[in-house]
Order: structure tokens, then C-alpha cells, then sequence
């Protein structure tokens, strides 16, 4: 049901230096834009959680949503030159509907959690 999926800031194309984006791995990231700074701010006002896309979000194909990671933000630290935010994955995610532009200057995507069975 999309009426019940959490909202979430989203993030694209993070570069982890090839790492995969996971459910319970740690990682950390440098923010990069003015945008990705009110991002992580706005997600620390709230549940500390950002969502990670490997692509854009361009298109939106509800045949083949784009799939992601939640992440949940541990620990912010500022530098005088650059803001670094570490990061824990907690399950990954499909957004069930197309993003929607924040007037922040970030998109707020609607979510739908999935879980892996185990093997």
C-alpha cells in the first residue's frame, strides 16, 4: 500500500569506491552538493534515514521500479572543507511511485521495504 510506505530523501549515484550497497554494512560519504547538505540535514530533523539509488531517477517505470538502500546516518561530522556522514545500511528498499521534487532542493521518494529470504 502506497499510502503506508515511509518518505524518504533520496540520494543517487553515491560512489563507494566499487563497494556494493547493502543491508547492514557500514560506509561513509562525503556530501557534495549544496543539496545533498540540506538533504542530510533534513533527514536528521526527522527519522536520520536517507535513501540510496545506484541510478536516477530519470524515468520511473512501475514495471521495473528503481530498487535502493536505506540507509540510517550515524554520525555526522563537519570539516571546514567538506561535511562526512557514516552510514548503516538497514534494508533495501523500491520506490512505488515516481520522486517528488522537495522545495529544498532534493527528491522525497516513497518507499516499500523488502526482505531477503534467508537461505
Amino acid at each position: 500500500n502506497a499510502g503506508t510506505a515511509p518518505v524518504l530523501p533520496l540520494i543517487y549515484r553515491l560512489d563507494f569506491g566499487g563497494a556494493v550497497l547493502l543491508p547492514h554494512c557500514r560506509t561513509e560519504m562525503d556530501v557534495r552538493s549544496e543539496a545533498d547538505e540540506r538533504l542530510v540535514t533534513h533527514a536528521l530533523q526527522g527519522g536520520r534515514r536517507i535513501g540510496a539509488l545506484d541510478g536516477g531517477a530519470d524515468s520511473f517505470d512501475d514495471a521495473a521500479r528503481p530498487l535502493g538502500v536505506c540507509f540510517e546516518i550515524e554520525h555526522v561530522e563537519r570539516l571546514p572543507q567538506r561535511t562526512r556522514v557514516r552510514l548503516v545500511g538497514k534494508y533495501r528498499f523500491w520506490l512505488v511511485e515516481p520522486p517528488q521534487r522537495s522545495p529544498r532542493g532534493f527528491d522525497l521518494g516513497r518507499c516499500e521495504a523488502f526482505f531477503d529470504e534467508a537461505l
